[in-house]
């Protein structure tokens, strides 16, 4: 009898133990579960969270360095441009008035009979006129080496200007390179070259004949 009182204690104290521990295996899955579960899960999620904003701030990164390469090469080329196009008009303002100073001292070594540097500065004016494709004054200038210049020098003037017919055959390149593709200039140029020959041949002008 007192044997089995004691099994049946053994077994009642073992029930209440494992029934404790069951309780306490319940508290402590219920407090994992209620308490350290959602902060891992917070935890968890503010680790998402910058992963996804560094990667959110590398993307906007990447992004603002291929828009301002793009702004630096769309300003880099608007620059060129602005520049190219200053230039070409400085340029075409230099060779105008070049053109227009040369014509003007030819036109008074005309009026006082030097022919030959007539020429010369009907030449020169001519290559600023048509590199500026001012073709108004270009016809006015080779008009006037056709009439005045060209019909009033003598071969021995041509002789002792060792430059003029090579500057008047880069004139006659010139003008028929840039402005004569239609055969625009075609007489002109036929007319020029027919003076010039008969020039490097002349004794003595027709106006000193005269």
């Amino acid at each position: 009898m007192d044997s089995t009182l004691v099994i049946v204690e053994k077994i009642n104290s073992f029930y209440s133990s494992a029934f404790s521990q069951l309780i306490t295996i319940t508290v402590l899955m219920i407090a994992f579960i209620g308490i350290i579960v959602p902060v891992i899960f917070y935890l968890y999620q503010q680790r998402l969270f910058r992963i996804e904003v560094h990667s959110i701030e590398d993307k906007i990164n990447i992004k603002f360095g291929e828009i301002k390469n793009e702004l630096k090469e769309v300003i880099i080329n608007t620059i060129d441009e602005q520049m190219k196009e200053a230039k070409k008009s400085l340029e075409n303002d230099y060779h105008s008035l070049r053109g227009d100073i040369f014509l003007v001292q030819a036109n008074h070594y005309v009026s006082n009979s030097r022919y030959i540097d007539s020429l010369d500065s009907y030449l020169t004016a001519g290559v600023g006129f048509i590199k500026c494709k001012d073709e108004l004054n270009l016809k006015t200038t080779i008009n006037n080496i056709i009439g005045y210049s060209l019909p009033s020098i003598e071969s021995s003037q041509i002789k002792d200007n060792e430059n003029i017919e090579n500057d008047f055959n880069n004139f006659i390149n010139l003008l028929n390179n840039e402005l004569n593709k239609t055969g625009a200039y075609t007489v002109e140029i036929r007319d020029m070259k027919s003076e010039f020959k008969k020039a490097k041949v002349r004794i003595k002008t027709e106006r000193n004949n005269a």
